[in-house]
């Protein structure tokens, strides 16, 4: 989420019970500084991130402090390009030109 991002569902109208906000993370999550996700009070959020070795990074402010949850039987969704190697890619450098030793689907090229 970009700085000056919101996720608010503190405001609007509200259900009986402590609902908050579920998220959950196929390949990375990054908030920046200056972003915010919050519930009502009484809420509570909860992050499930898929691979041990990309867990969240929140930079903005996430109130109430969430809960986060390592769940490895979450599905990737990889997107090549982004210079991370997700799940079924065997590269990634930052683009999809073909052409270049990773091809645009991030595999290696022969």
């Amino acid at each position: 989420m970009n700085s000056g991002g919101r996720l608010d569902s503190g405001w609007g109208k509200q259900y009986s019970g402590a609902y908050g906000t579920n998220f959950y993370i196929g390949e990375s999550m990054i908030t920046y500084g200056g972003s915010g996700i919050r519930a009502k009070a009484g809420a509570q959020h909860r992050i499930e991130y898929r691979d041990a070795a990309k867990p969240p990074v929140l930079g903005g402010s996430v109130t109430p402090a969430p809960t986060l949850v390592h769940n490895p039987l979450l599905t990737g969704y990889p997107v090549c390009g982004n210079l991370e190697i997700d799940q079924d890619e065997t590269c990634d450098d930052g683009n999809i030109a073909d052409g270049d030793g990773c091809d645009s689907d991030c595999l290696t090229e022969p």
